[in-house]
């Protein structure tokens, strides 16, 4: 089933005797909810609360699945499980009316240099896009063309996609070009060899590469070593190349348009799968409820600071 957004009552599939009951691979598959986030939810705020089966599996009864989808959505606009996850349905109901009247469309960001970019863009030729970047990398040099140049571009980029000033194609456009140029600027940037280690991936279902790419060239250029395993690694692969690599920091990169429940729920189960001496840091996305156990990034400035903390803690513990 897909992600049942602007929905305020369950799908017509799930409207059947009061008495349904479905087992917890279901429920995954009719909420978008995990089987690890509904049991993590059951032991933490006690919901939902399942019945068992004859054969001691959970079963959900049809009131709870209506409740989870509910919160589904909210937990889609940005909500904490924790502070809505004993709300009522009419409550939640209430709540989600209440956010879709009010949701609105992210203005543009006012930057001075995207007349230029939204010409290149919109002129269809991917050498229009690559000269436009390439005059300002060869201005600038890597380090500002990544900061003043990139951090901006793809803002201003992923709102004229929500805005309707641009298409999804020629955002994967922008998206190539960039791609292409950043490899080819750190292609000769010598191997990287200061700690700390970081792996450096997405999540499954993030095929954004290009805030990886460019948190991989800003690493290398500081001479962190950072590997990149590309994008969508699961959990599992993720704890076991820190294991067998010796990382000392996880780091995920999030697209602006990446749902937030779900980079939560990734977040949440991954802190839990991996030893507390590996640090976990989050670039491009911000939870509105901070863990002291995971670092959120937002800019690259910001990236630099975590690294030289990470250092300077480092030599403090070894003297």
């Amino acid at each position: 089933m897909n992600t049942l957004e602007n929905q305020t009552s369950p799908p017509q599939s799930l409207l059947a005797p009061e008495s349904l009951m479905l087992p917890i691979n279901a429920v995954e598959r009719e909420t978008g909810i995990s089987k690890e986030l509904l049991r993590i939810w059951e032991r933490r705020y006690q919901f939902p609360q399942p019945e068992r089966d004859a054969h001691g599996d959970r079963i959900y009864p049809l009131e709870q699945i209506k409740k989870l989808l509910l919160l589904r959505q909210l937990l889609d606009l940005g909500y904490r499980p924790g502070k809505i996850i004993h709300y009522t349905l009419a409550e939640l109901t209430e709540l989600i009316g209440t956010q879709q009247q009010n949701r609105i469309r992210p203005p543009l960001t006012h930057w001075p240099l995207e007349t230029q970019l939204l010409k290149a863009i919109k002129s269809h030729e991917p050498f229009a896009v690559l000269h436009y970047l390439s005059h300002h990398l060869m201005r600038c040099g890597l380090e500002r063309f990544l900061i003043e140049v990139m951090q901006p571009a793809i803002h201003f980029v992923n709102n004229a996609r929500l805005s309707g000033m641009i298409e999804l194609y020629e955002t994967h456009l922008f998206n190539e070009q960039s791609q292409s140029l950043i490899r080819q600027a750190t292609a000769y940037l010598r191997p990287s060899v200061q700690k700390p280690r970081i792996l450096l991936t997405t999540v499954p279902n993030e095929l954004h590469a290009l805030e990886l790419l460019i948190t991989e060239a800003f690493l290398r250029l500081d001479e962190v070593d950072a590997v990149s395993f590309g994008i969508q690694m699961p959990i599992s692969e993720i704890k076991q190349a820190t294991q067998r690599l010796n990382m000392d920091v996880v780091l995920l990169s999030f697209s602006e348009v990446y749902p937030n429940v779900r980079a939560d729920e990734f977040i949440e189960m991954l802190r839990l799968q991996l030893p507390a001496k590996i640090e976990v840091w989050i670039n491009g996305y911000s939870s509105k409820s901070p863990s002291q156990e995971v670092r959120f990034i937002q800019t690259l400035e910001e990236l630099r600071q975590a690294v030289q903390q990470w250092q300077s803690l480092a030599t403090h513990t070894r003297s």
